[in-house]
């Protein structure tokens, strides 16, 4: 407006009134705040881009460590998966030789009752011993006492589960330490 008055252009046309020279002049100085504006808004949106794009390789970045962490990972998982595999394989096989072990016993214990001419069916023959009629127990009642004999056939038998449960806990610490 200054620069209008000074040469005059705008203001020496006689047909002009004063509200057509007021709204000239609103409309230059709304133009001139739109490019004020816009100047600001294009200036935020470039900064706006450079922090993304920074953004971008950080993160561009981060996701190529992460992808590598991943490749390690995955390569221990399969090297755990291996030996775990491994690790079954032994234990079923130490199990098959428990169970050929215990068959074993069973064998040498059926054995060892046909020398001693006592039949083994898994358990001590008892003997039953009819008890006197108490007050305190019922009049028919009958107790099952094991004689002397078979007291030590099970002392023996317990002897020889020891032994066999001691080479088989000695077979499996041999199996581990081998590992």
């Amino acid at each position: 407006m200054a620069y209008e008055m000074k040469h005059g252009s705008l203001f020496n046309d006689p047909n002009l009134d004063l509200n057509e020279i007021r709204r000239i002049i609103s409309n230059r100085l709304s133009a001139q705040r739109y490019r004020f504006k816009r100047g600001i808004y294009t200036r935020d949106l470039e900064t706006m881009v450079k922090d993304l794009e920074v953004e971008v390789s950080i993160l561009t970045l981060q996701l190529d460590i992460y992808k590598k962490k991943k490749e390690l990972l995955q390569l221990q998982n399969d090297s755990l998966r291996s030996k775990l595999e491994k690790r079954l394989d032994e234990s079923k096989s130490i199990e098959m030789d428990i169970e050929e072990n215990k068959t074993g016993i069973n064998m040498f214990k059926m054995e060892v009752s046909k020398e001693k001419e006592i039949p083994y069916f898994g358990f001590a023959p008892l003997k039953v011993i009819k008890m006197e009629p108490n007050s305190a127990i019922e009049q028919s009642s009958t107790v099952i006492k094991p004689t002397n004999e078979v007291e030590k056939t099970i002392q023996d038998y317990e002897d020889v589960d020891r032994c066999n449960d001691f080479d088989a806990k000695s077979s499996v610490d041999a199996a581990e330490r081998e590992n």
